[in-house]
């Protein structure tokens, strides 16, 4: 039964390595093909900045991995990948919003949102005024001081967290139960608006979370630490 199980988690682990790098690959591609969203981009919000007083457009990408120890096994992997975004648009005051997660249909969303703003301010005789913003331009890509994660396989972050929950089993006999987890998530985000703003930026977030649990005549006492 215990051989089972190991290579459950083995197969397990391989099979979500291989997805962690197909999603690293198609990732990166995404990223390659920035231009070539920038530019379709560009001519949605020309071709409809006009018919409006003001019109953005952002796009979030983001791709999350969990790995989770709990006693002495490895208790779960997840690993996910989304993208959306919104459309706001502004005329004499009515404001129209769409969310969506499917950006083929984009146009589509932009159309919906500026009929949204056009029966809303067709209403009055409101008048749009907007704070008036120098346009930024910014390509800012993921910086890192140390290692790339998404560069290390999902099989040696999976061997990393072993070997720290087996420490925290290896301390004491008295320890009951132990939780060794790590979070990753990875956020690309894509900004453009009619007045000549053009973002694309993107961070990494990454947490550590380790915690013990001892008894000791009847007396139970929890730790935990982060980073």
């Amino acid at each position: 039964v215990i051989i089972e199980k190991y290579n459950f988690y083995v197969i397990a682990i391989y099979y979500f390595d291989y997805c962690l790098q197909f999603s690293l690959k198609r990732f990166n591609i995404n990223r390659q093909l920035g231009n070539i969203m920038r530019n379709r981009l560009q001519e949605l919000i020309n071709k409809y900045k006009q018919k409006v007083d003001y019109l953005e457009v952002r796009i979030e990408n983001n791709q999350t991995k969990q790995i989770r120890f709990f006693g002495k096994s490895l208790d779960s992997l997840n690993q996910s990948e989304a993208q959306g975004g919104y459309i706001r648009s502004c005329y004499k005051g009515g404001w129209g919003f769409c969310s969506f997660n499917n950006i083929e249909n984009l146009e589509k969303y932009i159309e919906e949102t500026i009929q949204q703003s056009l029966l809303l301010g067709s209403e009055g005789n409101e008048k749009s005024i907007l704070a008036s913003v120098n346009p930024v331009n910014k390509i800012q890509p993921i910086k890192l001081s140390g290692k790339d994660p998404r560069k290390i396989s999902l099989t040696n972050k999976v061997e990393l967290f072993k070997h720290y929950n087996d420490l925290i089993n290896l301390y004491s006999d008295k320890i009951t139960a132990s939780t060794a987890r790590y979070f990753e998530k990875t956020q690309a985000i894509t900004f453009l608006n009619s007045e000549g703003t053009y973002l694309d930026h993107g961070w990494i977030d990454m947490e550590a979370r380790f915690s013990a649990t001892t008894q000791k005549n009847g007396t139970v006492q929890v730790a935990q630490e982060s980073l």
